[in-house]
């Protein structure tokens, strides 16, 4: 009874009840009441109202008790079938019921299991999309009128089949059916996309696909969220993938989509990147993709890129990447460079690109590549050219951590390089080689092979080259060779290297060499050059060097060999002193220990053995020494002609050399000498004894000239410039000497150094067991 009287009280009348000023006592009392009927408006609104909640309910019931939504399968699949050409088969449970959205508007609520969405008839047979799940929220006002509206999509455990046949078409363009529904929100969790590719032969598969598209606020754009994760065989380790976009909402868009924004992040075991694209569109029916400006990040252990370029292209009919405008930087270890390119494409088909002009600049030097290689889909390689001039080599040094005596007052070494180079997951080679520092050149091959141990290999032949000498053994001067030859002694952990050395013209410091050539063998820890051979001042020499850098203390093993050469060519390259001739034959064995530490002429041991053969010494020359005969009542000649036996012994321990038994003999006088040079100091302490021939002498050419007088002669002071004196000590000694035995003076035999033998048969054995391991 309250309910009706509340329904006619709202729908029929409204009357106006006595004023207040009646109930107050102020007013009389009305003669009767004012009735108003309802405003029209209200009353129809409320009767639709009425009406429609009676329609819904009624059609909630006969739903719930008539309708079976598995029956409409067919109804379903012939709706799709007729709007997209592809067949949709439904082998679940359907799902239909009515519900009022997030929104509060009306809506229709659809779910099914187990949906397969096949592909066209000109393609492989199979579905292009599966789902375990689908649940839809239609709104059922926009449903009415004639069109869709679709506020939620829920789809679970998708599998995503696509291919790309041997004559190039597709079923890409399949994906732009998602463009063409009316969708607000749409998830989707627990996906897999499979793409086969029949050109290349080759299928990927991607997992754990998770995305998400909402609408932004402002109601004009749509974000889109995507998760997945990529396998090993795409980039070679497996990848976390995360994208992003922005796209405007446009319902007449078709296949075309125009994004504001695209950004995705990679990351995996050792690498994270980073993509974002800016301003572009998506073509899923002609298979084009391109943005207006794009950014680039890459970051592996030890290394980082960042990049842009100005405009990319996508065809997918082409598999291939355009960029133009390129530019960005890079962080190698210390290394950090600038680098632009006009063009650059990258075939994703084949995992290859190429970059005709790439520029790279880095500290103050300038180097232009033209690159080509693979990076994806198996091994990678890279190979290419590099030009590079004026590169200031002094900089490049300092960055590598690496030593260079550069003689003071000296202008700055400039490098220029010109080389085809390739590289690879088995190695580096470096064919073509033409290298410049300065006057040096060099040209030649130099190849790094990774598997299964590093192992260096290199032919390089220099027509001039000059080493500067050094204070320490094995130091970096800046020339080309020492450079090359410094990479296999620097690389950590074991190292085997085989290679070889043509210089046409060699020279270390003032002394010159030609015709070297030199081959290198290393194993493990164990270096040698063996044999070298060279044309030395009119004679041969022949030369091994190991380094054994197996214990902690490496050294270095010298042993050489020098026949038929001329000592007055060496002395006058030293020297600057024309003061004698012949021929003369050197072998010395020397041992290093620690070469590239300072002062390691301290911890040097060896031998060295000289004899003269034919030579003769220009008396003009020996200024100091003929002032000294001649005050003592000697005829010199302008030349002095040297016996065949005269040799002599140097023996060096702890940085000094000595020797005791030069012999030198000649006409009208021999000498015989004994002392030490100091080689850390550099001074020299040298007792000569010369021993002066009668004039008259035998008649008889078969007997030995009588000696008239010794002259004892020492020379001491600094190694560059000594001082010739006589030794009025020894001169005495010898004098009382004579007058006391009454007998004329005689030469003596040398005293010979214990240590000689010793020392040079235990380095013998040590050079021949060094180069026993580097036999293979």
């Amino acid at each position: 009874m309250k309910c009706w009287r509340w329904l006619r009280r709202v729908f029929v009348s409204r009357c106006d009840g006595p004023p207040d000023s009646y109930r107050l006592g102020i007013a009389p009392r009305p003669i009767r009441r004012v009735c108003h009927p309802v405003k029209p408006l209200r009353k129809a609104l409320l009767v639709v109202a009425a009406v429609l909640l009676v329609v819904v309910g009624s059609a909630g019931l006969w739903l719930a008790l008539f309708f079976q939504p598995n029956d409409y399968r067919d109804v379903f699949s012939n709706y799709v079938y007729r709007q997209t050409g592809r067949e949709l088969t439904i082998n679940g449970e359907v799902r239909f019921g009515l519900g009022w959205g997030a929104d509060g508007r009306l809506q229709i609520q659809i779910a099914a299991e187990r949906l397969k969405l096949f592909n066209r008839a000109y393609l492989p047979d199979g579905p292009i999309v599966t789902a375990g799940w689908l649940e839809l929220e239609i709104r059922l006002w926009p449903l009415l009128n004639g069109h869709w509206s679709i506020a939620n999509a829920v789809v679970e455990r998708p599998q995503i089949n696509l291919v790309r046949l041997a004559n190039g078409r597709s079923n890409w363009e399949d994906l732009a059916l998602l463009g063409l529904l009316p969708v607000d929100h749409v998830q989707g969790y627990g996906g897999r996309l499979t793409w086969t590719d029949r050109l290349p032969e080759r299928t990927v598969t991607l997992t754990g696909i998770d995305w998400q598209v909402k609408p932004v606020s402002n109601g004009k754009t749509t974000d889109i969220e995507v998760t997945l994760r990529t396998p090993s065989s795409v980039v070679g380790r497996p990848l976390s993938v995360r994208l992003a976009a922005r796209i405007p909402r446009a319902r007449d868009a078709g296949a075309i989509f125009p994004f504001q924004r695209l950004a995705a992040d990679f990351a995996g075991s050792g690498l994270v990147a980073t993509v974002q694209l800016l301003d572009g569109t998506i073509d899923l029916t002609g298979g084009l993709f391109g943005a207006a400006t794009s950014e680039f990040t890459l970051a592996v252990p030890g290394a980082e890129a960042r990049f842009q370029s100005q405009d990319l292209e996508y065809r997918l009919d082409q598999g291939v990447v355009r960029m133009a405008g390129l530019s960005g930087e890079g962080y190698v270890g210390r290394l950090a460079p600038l680098f632009s390119a006009a063009t650059a494409q990258f075939d994703l088909v084949h995992g290859a690109f190429e970059i005709p002009v790439l520029d790279v600049r880095w500290l103050g030097n300038q180097a232009v590549l033209d690159l080509k290689g693979r990076t994806l889909y198996g091994a990678p390689r890279i190979q290419g050219r590099i030009r590079a001039s004026e590169l200031k080599l002094e900089k490049i040094l300092q960055w590598s951590g690496l030593e260079w005596e550069k003689p003071v007052g000296s202008p700055p070494a400039i490098l220029s390089v010109s080389a085809q180079f390739m590289a690879d997951s088995e190695g580096v080679s470096i064919d073509k080689l033409d290298l410049s520092i300065d006057e040096h050149h060099v040209n030649g091959r130099v190849r790094l092979d990774l598997r299964p141990e590093p192992a260096w290999s290199f032919d390089l032949r220099s027509e001039h080259l000059y080493l500067r000498p050094s204070a320490r053994i094995l130091a970096p001067d800046g020339s080309p060779v020492a450079l090359l030859l410094s990479l296999p002694l620097g690389f950590p952990g074991k190292v085997d290297a085989r290679g070889s050395l043509d210089i046409g013209e060699l020279r270390v410091g003032d002394l010159t060499a030609r015709r070297v050539e030199a081959k290198v063998h290393s194993v493990g820890r164990l270096l040698a050059v063996s044999p070298l051979t060279a044309q030395f001042y009119d004679g041969e020499a022949r030369v091994e060097l190991v380094l054994d850098r197996q214990k902690e203390a490496p050294v270095l093993l010298v042993q050489a060999i020098l026949t038929g050469f001329d000592p007055g060519g060496v002395v006058r390259d030293l020297t600057q002193m024309d003061v004698m001739s012949g021929q003369a034959n050197v072998s010395m064995d020397l041992a290093v220990t620690q070469p590239g530490g300072p002062d390691p002429v301290n911890r040097a041991i060896g031998v060295a053995q000289a004899e003269l053969n034919n030579a003769g010494l220009h008396g003009a020359a020996l200024n100091g020494l003929i002032r000294v005969l001649r005050g003592a009542g000697a005829v010199m000649p302008d030349l002095i002609m040297v016996a065949p036996e005269s040799s002599a012994t140097v023996v060096i321990d702890k940085g000094v050399a000595r020797n005791t038994d030069l012999r030198i003999s000649g006409p009208g006088l021999w000498a015989d000498g004994q002392g030490k040079v100091s080689l850390k100091d550099q001074t020299i302490d040298y007792l000569l004894t010369i021993g002066l021939e009668s004039a008259k002498g035998s008649s008889k050419e078969q007997e030995p000239r009588v000696v008239d007088r010794f002259l004892p002669l020492r020379l001491s002071g600094p190694l560059a410039s000594p001082r010739l004196t006589i030794d009025v000590a020894e001169l005495i000694r010898r004098k009382i000497e004579t007058e006391v035995t009454g007998l004329q003076p005689q030469r003596t035999e040398p005293a010979t150094d214990s240590r000689s033998v010793r020392f040079q048969r235990r380095l013998r054995q040590q050079m021949q067991r060094a180069l026993l391991e580097l036999e293979p």
